[in-house]
């Protein structure tokens, strides 16, 4: 038996009263949602038993038993994203050859499976588990850099992954995580599978639930964020105090403006900066208490990460996961030596830290020089007045490719582009001052954790008048 699936089901025995999920709709302890995952798991077995089944709806508790309750009946659970259009949603299902659906809440979308609602499983089944070597969850990934792929991770994956972050960040029985980004995303998952392996409780936002207001009102002590979140929580000066007394802020997600570090720096606020993935079950690097944030850290328990020699960042260890579903097969996404190739590049300080430079797929040539938009996006944020910049290339016929910058103003500015263009000229090479510098969409960080950069080319390309002619 996996020593994953031996360790959550001793956390329920060994903290027994302890909370377990809190909300706005009170306290289950680890006995209670014991006893409802029991519950649920005998009513899932009055069904066929199929090898995987999708979950649809948003965060809550029974969420989180459904999840737990899938997993040790040894069975994979396929969170969908709610935030994907149906036709995109029943081309993951039928990808997966997914032909079980649990929704959460009524809703009128027709799934390419069968749609149970969890209230209308039969309400007393006898059954029993017998727990096997099997996946544990299908993740689709953002999809930032084209057709999402369903990951597919096994327990231990998520096991070790929490191991390891709750070595970094330590957690306590009396410690609650809020449950702050989505359960179809690795993220989400991560902070269930670290609270179980403490004994710590989880609190689950309600759908109306302001962010600000949670914090200020129930006991939270530790917070996972992308960028944007944390940006927008600063902007409420009441919560900033509260910021400070967290125990631990992870940040990550995707790369992180400049000015929104110096302004954590500058508050003083209890933040760990981390470099993750899908594939690797959330958290590769991560810094610890008190040391660089201007970097991504240090590598943490049960990864492996090397540099390979064009510079591109390599990972394996017990937190990679099994491979990409293909076909209805897990076709291992290793090259020869067992490493997994992020198409990350990077490099180590003289510290051990790990320093991100940007996406190797982003890179583009331009004149016959090449161009790294995280560099231009870094020049960018270090000018006063920009919260956020995102580069993307288009087509250009003198030049074959050209950059043009999204950028995300602070409240009250204007965009000026001839002047952001002539402040960059200070640190810039000439070639790589974009093409043009437009505001950046308020849908596209409203829409998932990392930024739609395909969105912005098209949009990009329409502002340029490509593909109009």
């Amino acid at each position: 038996m996996k020593a994953s699936y031996k360790a959550i089901k001793q956390v329920f025995v060994d903290h027994s009263e302890q909370a377990a999920i809190s909300s706005s709709l009170g306290t289950l302890s680890y006995r209670e949602c014991l006893e409802r995952i029991d519950h649920i798991s005998c009513q899932l077995s009055s069904l066929t038993k199929p090898e995987s089944i999708a979950i649809w709806g948003s965060n809550s508790s029974d969420y989180l038993l459904l999840l737990s309750a899938l997993w040790l009946r040894s069975q994979t659970a396929f969170p969908l994203n709610t935030r994907l259009p149906v036709n995109q949603l029943n081309n993951l299902l039928n990808r997966a050859e997914c032909y079980l659906l649990i929704s959460l809440e009524e809703n009128p979308l027709v799934f390419a499976a069968e749609t149970i609602l969890l209230s209308e499983l039969p309400a007393d089944i006898s059954g029993t588990n017998n727990y096997s070597d099997h996946s544990a969850t299908y993740l689709a990934t953002s999809g930032s850099s084209g057709t999402p792929k369903i990951a597919v991770h096994s327990l231990d994956n998520h096991y070790y992954s929490a191991l390891g972050s709750n070595t970094n960040i330590p957690l306590q029985p009396e410690d609650c995580w809020l449950l702050s980004l989505p359960l179809y995303h690795v993220g989400g998952i991560a902070i269930w599978m670290r609270c179980l392996l403490a004994g710590a409780s989880v609190y689950v936002p309600g759908e109306k639930e302001k962010l600000v207001d949670i914090l200020l009102k129930q006991h939270v002590t530790h917070l996972s964020l992308v960028s944007t979140q944390l940006q927008r929580l600063l902007e409420e000066t009441s919560v900033i105090p509260i910021l400070r007394q967290l125990k631990a802020i992870l940040l990550g997600g995707s790369a992180i403006p400049q000015p929104l570090l110096q302004r954590c720096m500058d508050e003083q606020l209890p933040v760990h900066i981390s470099y993750g993935s899908t594939e690797m079950s959330s958290q590769i690097t991560t810094t610890g208490v008190g040391e660089n944030v201007l970097t991504s850290g240090k590598l943490l328990q049960h990864r492996d990460l090397k540099i390979a020699e064009d510079g591109e960042i390599l990972v394996g260890g017990k937190t990679l996961f099994s491979g990409y579903l293909e076909d209805g097969e897990v076709e291992p996404a290793v090259d020869t030596d067992g490493w997994f190739h992020t198409r990350d590049s990077g490099y180590f300080d003289a510290d051990g830290n790990l320093i991100v430079t940007g996406r190797m797929d982003n890179m583009f040539i331009s004149g016959g020089e090449n161009i790294q938009p995280a560099e231009i996006e870094k020049a960018l944020e270090s000018l006063p007045e920009i919260i956020r910049a995102i580069v993307v290339a288009v087509d250009d016929r003198e030049f074959g490719k050209r950059p043009v910058a999204f950028i995300q103003l602070k409240p009250n500015s204007t965009l000026n582009e001839d002047l952001i263009k002539e402040n960059l000229r200070n640190t810039l090479a000439g070639y790589k001052i974009p093409k043009s510098i437009l505001p950046l969409p308020t849908e596209i960080l409203a829409t998932g954790l990392k930024p739609d950069r395909n969105r912005l080319q098209e949009i990009a390309e329409r502002a340029s008048g490509i593909g109009h002619r």
